[in-house]
């Protein structure tokens, strides 16, 4: 990212004050390139016509203000750095700026800083704007991950670490007999088991406790108490420390080969 060609909305009614923002700016090692608009219905075109940068506004015009430009920067729905450029601001008026979405304001007597705070700020934006897409990939993924587990024919579970049921997908419901994961979601897994294999189960529960994934054939009991034959392979699922938070499980129903 080069901060120094940088492309500037200047909203402000004076072309000579307009002119000494860019000329401190290039004085800052900057290479601005300049638009300047002085109304609403101006801003409004500038924004939609072209990429920005930053946009710098004084605080009060006669026709327009950097309230009013702030306005227009939000309705655009742009993540833009807002600098207010004010000859004589109050503290009241500087925070309320602040407040309504400002990033800095600046002194028209000490624009020097104007400089340093553009370049920060547009570091910041650039650095929300990777957070944002970075943020829109994993979605995406997630959304991903969780329509391939809706479909999955398979019963998939995630099961805690002492064992209750915390996730099932749309066909492990099925398999268990039950229509909404409240029926089943924190009960115990193993009390699913036909009481001669939880033996069976249990070790494979102790496999994946010591970090090992591993599989075992054994009767489900279903909500309705119908018995099912099922082969589930095991994995063991790791925490934001690294140990042990669960087991991810596939399970297939093998009745009718059995």
């Amino acid at each position: 990212m080069n901060v120094a060609d940088l492309r500037l909305l200047i909203v402000e009614d004076s072309p000579d004050d307009a002119e000494l923002v860019a000329s401190e700016l290039r004085r800052g090692g900057l290479r601005p390139v300049v638009r300047r608009v002085d109304t609403r219905s101006e801003m409004e075109r500038a924004l939609r016509e072209e990429e920005w940068d930053a946009v710098v506004a004084d605080n009060t015009m006669p026709r327009f203000s950097a309230k009013g430009a702030l306005d227009v920067l939000r309705e655009s729905g742009l993540d833009l750095p807002f600098v207010i450029v004010s000859g004589s601001i109050g503290e009241a008026e500087a925070v309320a700026g602040m407040k309504a979405g400002a990033h800095d304001y600046v002194m028209k007597w000490n624009l020097a800083r104007l400089a340093p705070a553009l370049k920060r700020e547009i570091v910041e934006a650039h650095t929300r704007a990777q957070r944002r897409r970075a943020e829109a990939v994993l979605r995406e993924r997630e959304q991903l991950v969780r329509t391939i587990y809706d479909n999955e024919p398979a019963c998939v579970k995630v099961v805690s670490p002492d064992g209750l049921l915390l996730e099932v997908n749309a066909s492990g419901l099925e398999m268990l007999g039950a229509t909404s994961l409240d029926q089943v979601k924190g009960a115990r897994v193993i009390d699913m088991v036909h009481p001669e294999d939880r033996r069976t189960f249990q070790e494979l529960q102790d496999t994946v406790a010591r970090g090992f994934s591993g599989h075992a054939r054994f009767r489900m009991i279903r909500l309705d108490g119908g018995v099912r034959w099922m082969e589930s392979h095991a994995s063991p699922l790791t925490g934001a420390g690294g140990g042990f938070s669960g087991m991810l499980s596939v399970t297939h129903d093998i009745t009718e080969q059995k």
